[in-house]
């Protein structure tokens, strides 16, 4: 059999997923991505050799066709909540408008809404708060700048989650 299941309820929880004894994920179905659509992930981790995320962004933002207003603009935050959320009031803060650097980082404030960060081994909830509002911050500009034609090659990439807090 097969069944379609929607991302935001696929995730259940820490290690836990929405998959049934014997299911096997076989496919992501994304919708392309909009014209002059710019996207980053970024992550903050307490050692460069760790793959574990302290606070980990993503960022999509979609400008119209004819100026710098923001069509559509997706952020999800890892690392901060038991499972990925969305940071919609941080999306509300841009959809509809032009995007300069001050609504940025009205975004980026707004972002730490969504958040429930606990204390852990790899962080404090204070410093996954601190750190998530500069990543934010990062993720949007660059997707912005994306967005608008700018390439950044993947090394520059790997490098923005450091630049970003420190």
């Amino acid at each position: 059999g097969e069944r379609r299941l929607p991302l935001e309820h696929f995730f259940l929880g820490p290690g836990h997923t929405a998959l049934q004894p014997a299911e096997l994920l076989v496919a992501l179905r994304l919708p392309p991505p909009l014209p002059r659509t710019g996207a980053l992930y970024v992550k903050h981790s307490p050692r460069s050799t760790m793959d574990i995320a302290t606070v980990g962004v993503a960022s999509v933002v979609s400008l119209a066709a004819q100026d710098d207003v923001c069509r559509e603009v997706k952020i999800a935050l890892g690392a901060v909540a038991p499972t990925v959320v969305r940071a919609t009031a941080a999306e509300a803060v841009l959809r509809g408008q032009p995007v300069d650097a001050e609504r940025i980082r009205q975004a980026a404030q707004a972002a730490v809404q969504a958040a429930s960060p606990l204390d852990d081994i790899r962080g404090s909830a204070a410093h996954r708060r601190a750190v998530l509002v500069p990543l934010v911050q990062r993720t949007l500009q660059y997707a912005v700048q994306m967005a608008q034609g700018t390439h950044f090659p993947f090394q520059m990439q790997r490098g923005l989650a450091v630049e970003a807090v420190f």
